[in-house]
C-alpha cells in the first residue's frame, strides 16, 4: 500500500500548529505583556486538575456505561447528555480558574496581562494533548501502511480498520484540526479574562464566563452532529470549524474590550464565594 503524502502532510502540520502554537503565544505574551511565566504554569496545573484527572475520565467511563450507551442513541437522551457535558466543562473549568486567581495569583496581580499567560497555559496544555493525539494518528497510519498485517498479529484487523478511517480522510481534513486549536486558545484566554472580571467588577462575570464556555462546547458538537447527519461529515466538519472561527473573532475582541481594568482597584479583602451574581459578589458559590 502506498503512503497518502498529501495526508500525511496535513496530519504532520496539524500535529505542529497544535503543539507549536501554545507556546509561540506563551512566548508573545512573556515578552510583550511581561506576564510571568509562572501564571502559565498555573494554567496548566487548572487544566490538568480539573479537566485531565478529574472530569474527562469520568466522562468516559460515564459514556461507556452499556445503559448510557444505549440511551444516547436516543436524540432526547443525546442531546441532554451533551447540555450535561457541555455545563460541566464549563463548570469544572471556569471554578478552576476562578481557584486559581483566587489562591494562586496575588491580588495586586490580578490584572489583564496575567489572564492572558493563565489561559494561555490552560488551553496550552489541551492544544498540545490534542497534538499529540494526532501524531499518535499519523504514526498508526504509517506503521500500518508501511508494515505488512501480519507484523501486527492478533491486532492486525483493528490497525487496519484504523488504518482505514484515517486513509478515508482527504488530504485537507486534518488541517481543520490546527485550525480548530487557534480558535480555541482565543477562546481559552478570553474566558479567563471574564473569570478575571469577577474579582474586578463583581461575581457575574464568572457566570457569563460558564455560560459562554456552555453555550461553545454545545452548539459546536450540536452543529457537527445536525450539519453531518444532513450534509456528510465533510460538510459538517467545515461547517464546524467555521462557527469556531465566529467564537473566537468574538473571543479577540472581548479581549481586547476588557483590556483596560477598572478604575476602582480591587478589594484587599479577599472576595467571599457567594451565590448571588451581583456586583458585590466575587464569585459563584461551592458547588
Amino acid at each position: 500500500m502506498s503512503v497518502n503524502s498529501v495526508l500525511v502532510t496535513s496530519f504532520s502540520i496539524a500535529a505542529l500548529v497544535d503543539m507549536l502554537a501554545p507556546v509561540v503565544l506563551a512566548i508573545f505574551l512573556a515578552r510583550r505583556y511581561q506576564s510571568r511565566w509562572r501564571y502559565w504554569w498555573y494554567g496548566v496545573l487548572v487544566f490538568l486538575l480539573f479537566q485531565g484527572i478529574s472530569r474527562i475520565p469520568a466522562m468516559i467511563y460515564l459514556q461507556r456505561l452499556p445503559a448510557v450507551a444505549s440511551a444516547l442513541q436516543k436524540p432526547l437522551w443525546f442531546w441532554s447528555f451533551l447540555l450535561f457535558a457541555a455545563f460541566t466543562a464549563g463548570l469544572f473549568e471556569e471554578g478552576g480558574r476562578w481557584l486559581a486567581f483566587r489562591w494562586l495569583v496575588r491580588p495586586t496581580e490580578r490584572h489583564w496581562r496575567t489572564a492572558l499567560m493563565l489561559g494561555a497555559g490552560h488551553g496550552g496544555l489541551e492544544s498540545i494533548g490534542v497534538g499529540l493525539a494526532v501524531s499518535g494518528a499519523l504514526a498508526t497510519y504509517l506503521v500500518a501502511t508501511l508494515l505488512p498485517p501480519e507484523s501486527f498479529g492478533a491486532n492486525a484487523s483493528q490497525v487496519e480498520e484504523a488504518r482505514k478511517q484515517i486513509a478515508a480522510s482527504q488530504g485537507w481534513e486534518p488541517l481543520l484540526g490546527g485550525w480548530e486549536r487557534l480558535g480555541a486558545l482565543a477562546i481559552q484566554l478570553a474566558l479567563t479574562v471574564m473569570v478575571l472580571q469577577a474579582f474586578l467588577r463583581g461575581g457575574r462575570w464568572w457566570w457569563y464566563a460558564l455560560g459562554a464556555h456552555t453555550l461553545v462546547d454545545f452548539t459546536t458538537v450540536g452543529l457537527l452532529r445536525i450539519a453531518g447527519q444532513a450534509w456528510g461529515t465533510q460538510i459538517g466538519a467545515v461547517l464546524t470549524e467555521a462557527l469556531v472561527g465566529t467564537y473566537a473573532v468574538v473571543a479577540l475582541w472581548l479581549i481586547m474590550k476588557l483590556r483596560q481594568e477598572p478604575s476602582i482597584a480591587a478589594p484587599s479583602e479577599e472576595p467571599a464565594m457567594t451565590l448571588q451574581a451581583s456586583d458585590n459578589a466575587s464569585a459563584p458559590s461551592e458547588r
